[in-house]
């Protein structure tokens, strides 16, 4: 094997540094172009707020739709029931899959 040059390391590394930095430069430039064109995107403080809301009184807090929060027991079941749904599509994909092959 060859001894690869120190120039070629250093120029390597200066490659390198700079393709990040134009990197991190152009994503600011998307942000800020995502920032001006959508500025109501930034709702995360709002959701945080009702997240909390409804966590902390899940018996008072209504959707915006009018009906109360979920309880502990019908997220169980709902998740029981997607987990089912889940393992049904997998078993469909896994078919179809064998079936390709």
């Amino acid at each position: 094997m060859q001894r690869v040059s120190e120039r070629l390391v250093a120029v390597t590394w200066v490659f390198v540094i700079l393709g990040f930095g134009l990197q991190e430069l152009a994503k600011g430039a998307a942000v800020g172009c995502l920032e001006r064109v959508l500025p109501e995107a930034d709702n995360s403080a709002e959701w945080q707020r009702r997240n909390r809301l409804a966590l902390l009184h899940q018996h008072q807090a209504a959707r915006q739709d009018g009906t109360l929060a979920i309880g502990l027991d019908s997220a169980v079941d709902r998740l029981a029931r997607l987990d089912i749904e889940l393992k049904a599509v997998r078993s469909v994909l896994q078919a179809a899959s064998a079936s390709c092959h």
